[in-house]
């Protein structure tokens, strides 16, 4: 019996993983970049949900609720600006989500310290997440579901006002805890993106060479409002779209033993969202389509009416297909389409023709639907 109780003792001490390899099957419901808050007044000119903000995320929130799926992960700038009255009424919000059963696994995002620390951030919302492990240096965690670990990173904190970073203490942290459920399906959680700057910066010098040693092949990011995919090294990290935003989506994720299947669906306001709310959104992005295209008009100026209107009508084929996460589809489509070069070349002083190039020519994915095998 002594002999056992020094056991018992040397595992806890050590900090060794729990035993809980045995999988059936998990699901999680992915979004990010709520960007929540209860003030009505804001503009929908950038952002036409933003003024219904309260509504969409209350139709996500019923819509989570009906899926049942056994983790809701937010990857970030969970509030518009940190607001306290914000964050307390998204924490009763997802409360409705933990009363539901379900799980909930949130990162920081640099939004959520516009008005707030990394105290009101955990009084906030901690109480809603059931971490494993804690860094002692920052608002990271673990979290396990169904024998997949989250690593719910907090790249915000630190310095919110740039592109993701962390302290030394905090990537030794994230080490000791990779080597520790290095035999378990992992997935890393953060709001700024890993992969589109890896060995840029201090956050990612050696960020992407760690997550590549231990074999994390997931990455769930937000931060850029649009439906994205970013591969290295047999990694694949997935950028979410705002709810705010068209096309309107969330991911699902669902996890069988070592492979993942992601997928985006749209949030349903017809079934779940307030009476009018889908009518309304759809007036405002109408009306912010109208401004978008007068002021795109204004850049694209052809030789003639024709070549103005097939500039004007590719952008925005481009930008919805950006926006729904389908560019790999559409590459083809926009390099060959005869007004390609003509619209670059009319961007390119206004940095949109550098941007559309690189994106569109750097062998662009689809993004609303990947497998991942291997994640153990």
């Amino acid at each position: 019996m002594k002999k056992l109780l020094i056991c018992l003792f040397c595992i806890c001490f050590l900090g060794a993983a729990p035993s809980f390899r045995n999988i059936s099957a998990m699901s999680a419901v992915v979004t990010t970049d709520l960007h929540y808050t209860k003030n009505s007044g804001q503009s929908p000119l950038i952002i036409p949900g933003m003024a219904y903000a309260d509504e969409i995320t209350q139709a996500l929130i019923d819509q989570v609720i009906s899926m049942k799926p056994d983790v809701f992960i937010l990857t970030g700038d969970n509030t518009n600006s940190g607001a306290p009255a914000d964050c307390m009424e998204l924490a009763l919000k997802l409360q409705q989500v933990r009363d539901a059963g379900i799980q909930i696994i949130l990162t920081t995002g640099n939004h959520d310290f516009d008005r707030s620390d990394p105290a009101d951030f955990e009084d906030c919302y901690f109480d809603l997440i059931d971490p494993l492990d804690r860094d002692p240096d920052s608002l990271s965690y673990v979290a396990v579901s169904d024998g997949v670990v989250f690593f719910a990173m907090d790249d915000s904190s630190l310095n919110p006002e740039g592109e993701g970073q962390y302290s030394p203490a905090s990537l030794s942290w994230l080490g000791e805890m990779l080597e520790k459920y290095s035999a378990y399906p992992m997935v890393y959680l953060s709001h700024h993106s890993t992969l589109n700057f890896a060995g840029e910066g201090e956050r990612n010098s050696a960020l992407a060479g760690l997550l590549k040693e231990y074999g994390v092949k997931l990455l769930l990011s937000g931060h850029y409002h649009s439906q994205n995919l970013l591969e290295l090294d047999g990694m694949y990290e997935l950028t979410g779209a705002m709810p705010l935003s068209a096309p309107h989506t969330l991911g699902l994720i669902e996890i069988r033993g070592g492979t993942a299947d992601y997928r985006t669906l749209p949030i349903d306001f017809a079934k779940y969202g307030a009476e009018g709310l889908a009518e309304k959104l759809s007036r405002e992005e109408e009306e912010r389509g109208r401004k978008q295209a007068e002021s795109f008009r204004a850049l694209l100026q052809g030789d003639s009416q024709e070549e103005t209107e097939g500039m004007l009508n590719l952008l925005t084929f481009f930008l919805k297909a950006y926006t729904e996460g389908m560019l790999g589809d559409s590459a083809d489509r926009i390099l060959n389409d005869p007004y390609y070069e003509k619209m670059i070349e009319a961007l390119w002083d206004d940095n949109y023709g550098p941007w559309i190039k690189a994106v569109i020519e750097n062998h662009p994915k689809n993004s609303a639907k990947l497998t991942v095998t291997g994640l153990n």
